[in-house]
């Protein structure tokens, strides 16, 4: 008999150190997601203060020409993730992809100067754009970037 509350014992000693063992790690790997998923936020909450975008000319009806500038600190090169929206009148806004074949969307006419880093938007760079749409006439515009900061004109 004493061998036996022995052993249950020794078992239930066993059981409580594999428990623990992994409720630590487990809180260890947590504890390293977190940390992870903080410096994520961290990296894009500080591009998101440098990204700032100004609309300096505006023009058109159902094709809408912009120039834009890029005030911020932050160089900006995905230009797929970009959106442009544009109303007309009363109406809902439309939104348009890049489309740089041309066509229903938009499209870089050119980014002035761009000797730095070619064919990125960088700071302190114009850039122009079309946009062509399937109505119009258009009477506000909004350029949305890649981390959701915008700048909008009426036309």
């Amino acid at each position: 008999m004493a061998a036996a509350s022995l052993v249950a014992t020794a078992i239930g000693i066993l059981l409580l150190i594999v428990t623990g063992y992994l409720l630590a790690g487990g809180i260890i790997s947590l504890t390293n997601t977190m940390i992870s998923a903080e410096k994520d936020m961290t990296s894009l909450s500080t591009r998101i203060v440098g990204t700032s975008i100004r609309i300096t000319e505006s023009s058109g009806n159902s094709t809408v020409s912009l120039t834009l500038n890029n005030t911020g600190s932050e160089r900006i090169s995905r230009y797929e993730y970009m959106d442009v929206y544009v109303q007309a009148g009363d109406t809902v806004p439309e939104y348009y992809r890049y489309n740089p074949s041309g066509g229903r969307g938009w499209l870089i006419v050119g980014i002035v100067p761009d000797t730095v880093f070619p064919g990125a938007w960088d700071p302190g760079e114009e850039m122009f754009i079309v946009l062509t749409g399937d109505g119009g006439p258009y009477t506000w515009v909004q350029v949305t970037t890649p981390n959701g900061v915008s700048a909008s004109a009426y036309l």
